[in-house]
């Protein structure tokens, strides 16, 4: 399953010594400014981008530092290329698949029967919104997979409706 990356950074070797490397893109709702904190991947945010053996300090709170580079000794930089891939791999969202024009894609559609639809893309209003509830399948079987579980679940989720009345 690919997953998008929660942190890039580029790399610039300047000396036979350093390497500068700024960060290119932070999602802050995951690697949140100033709060976030993974002590086993030794990956902080506090103020700045920084680099102290052995953390890695990410966008902070001072966002008008945000550009400042980071300086890494050569022997290092493997070791900050591993922190951001590790922490790419634990906090990466996974990938939507999206179709392009005219792929084809499949639908649930609940009526009388529980069925999967398919159609074509055409990157419709309602085929985005669809798209962005993530109720857009690549195939058949995911679709009826995912349709099974929210069948099995109805009366699980009406009780849970019903006590709260």
């Amino acid at each position: 399953m690919q997953k998008e990356e929660v942190l890039k950074l580029d790399y610039i070797q300047i000396s036979d010594e350093y390497t500068i490397a700024t960060i290119t893109y932070q999602n802050d709702e995951i690697l949140k400014r100033n709060h976030f904190k993974d002590y086993e991947l030794g990956v902080k945010s506090f103020v700045n981008p920084e680099f102290v053996y052995p953390n890695l300090y990410v966008r902070g709170y001072k966002t008008e530092l945000d550009n400042l580079p980071i300086t890494i000794p050569n022997d290092y930089v493997e070791f900050v290329k591993e922190k951001v891939k590790n922490i790419n791999e634990k906090y990466g969202v996974v990938k939507k698949w999206c179709p392009n024009i005219d792929d084809r894609y499949y639908y649930i559609s609940f009526g009388s029967t529980n069925s999967i639809s398919q159609n074509f893309w055409g990157n419709t209003f309602n085929e985005n919104q669809y798209l962005d509830k993530n109720i857009i399948f690549k195939t058949r079987e995911e679709a009826k997979f995912v349709a099974d579980k929210i069948l099995e679940n109805v009366d699980k989720w009406r009780e849970e409706y019903q006590k709260g009345e």
